[in-house]
């Protein structure tokens, strides 16, 4: 049994894989093409019930594209947001998404071209054992 951190990584990287962009665990080189998502960072807050465990997950997940259509960023974000609410179980545990989550998108001048950086903080509440 895969601990929740990595299930739920890995079922948000297969939901991303089957929508309309790529998505990498890590930066792709430089001459990658735009737009994809990056999975980001994550933090485990747990609970200890009686009779299973609880807790709290955020996952921090970035969008990279050219800087000449912020709607379609924020349009993907927005999609992304859909995504996660959908998923509902993974593996034994049930998990919510919290639609209230955060996002942000920032102009990013770290390479030659000009780019969009969306980072949505995907915050999930989960469940397993008691009911």
């Amino acid at each position: 049994m895969r601990e929740i951190d990595q299930a739920l990584y890995d079922a948000i990287f297969l939901l991303i894989e089957k929508s309309d962009y790529p998505v990498y665990p890590y930066l792709p080189d430089l001459d990658t093409q735009y737009p994809f998502f990056v999975m980001g960072s994550t933090q485990h807050y747990p609970d200890a019930l009686k009779n299973g465990l609880s807790g709290r997950l955020n996952l921090d997940i970035h969008f990279w594209s050219e800087a000449d259509n912020r709607r379609m960023v924020s349009d993907s974000l927005g999609k992304l947001k859909m995504l996660l609410d959908s998923l509902g179980r993974v593996e034994e545990y049930r998990v919510f998404f919290d639609m209230t989550s955060t996002s942000s998108i920032v102009v990013d001048n770290s390479t030659d071209e000009t780019l969009l950086h969306g980072v949505l903080n995907a915050e999930f509440k989960y469940l397993r054992g008691e009911k």
